[in-house]
């Protein structure tokens, strides 16, 4: 039997990953499940990566190490085209940006784990 499949975003990969306050939280919801997100995931991270270091909050090197540490999830990466996001963030009021993980759940008819609130209701409104 497969793991049931959630989509994650940036949100829950990036507190996993940097230890932040929910990490805990995330880990439990994503322990023995395989993962999904859009691709957008990865400039995500490493957005938030670029600014703890320019922040000063983590060193380089432990900003690198999470990063291969959100590589080692073995997250599975689903291209959105353009024209779907938007259509999606219209229908939603949501970002472009997290329409597209709305969308991705949607398609796998998948739980979504993230710490954003109006993403969360969104995909709860729909799910």
């Amino acid at each position: 039997m497969s793991a049931r499949i959630v989509v994650v975003d940036a949100s829950a990969v990036a507190a996993l990953v940097f230890g932040e306050k929910a990490a805990e939280e995330v880990a439990a919801r994503l322990t023995g499940r395989r993962l999904a997100a859009p691709e957008l995931l990865l400039a995500e991270l490493a957005n938030v990566a670029t600014t703890k270091v320019r922040r000063k909050t983590l060193e380089p090197a432990l900003v690198v190490k999470a990063l291969a540490d959100a590589d080692s999830l073995g997250i599975e990466l689903h291209r959105i085209p353009a024209r779907a996001g938007l259509s999606a963030a219209l229908q939603t009021g949501l970002t472009a940006y997290d329409a597209a993980y709305w969308l991705v759940a949607r398609a796998l008819s998948a739980e979504l784990v993230t710490l954003d609130q109006a993403l969360a209701r969104a995909a709860r409104v729909t799910h």
